[in-house]
């Protein structure tokens, strides 16, 4: 989910969420990061877009103490 995420690759997020992966994980990073945080960082807006549209919660929390909307 990451990597796709980060590429901003809607299709394989779609087969990574029909496969059962979380949209909201944001245990796989060393530093707590969430797919959508990835796809906002590598400038992927329509994917970040696509992300809120499926569900991301844009509200979770990063160790920073900050999440994607700040």
């Amino acid at each position: 989910m990451f990597m796709a995420c980060r590429d901003g690759d809607t299709a394989e997020i779609t087969k990574l969420l029909t496969a059962g992966e979380s949209i909201n994980c944001n245990f796989d990073t060393d530093n707590g990061s969430t797919p959508i945080a990835l796809a906002l960082r590598n400038g992927h807006l329509e994917a970040v877009k696509w992300l809120v549209g499926k569900g991301a919660d844009s509200s979770i929390i990063h160790e920073t103490g900050l999440n994607v909307l700040h």
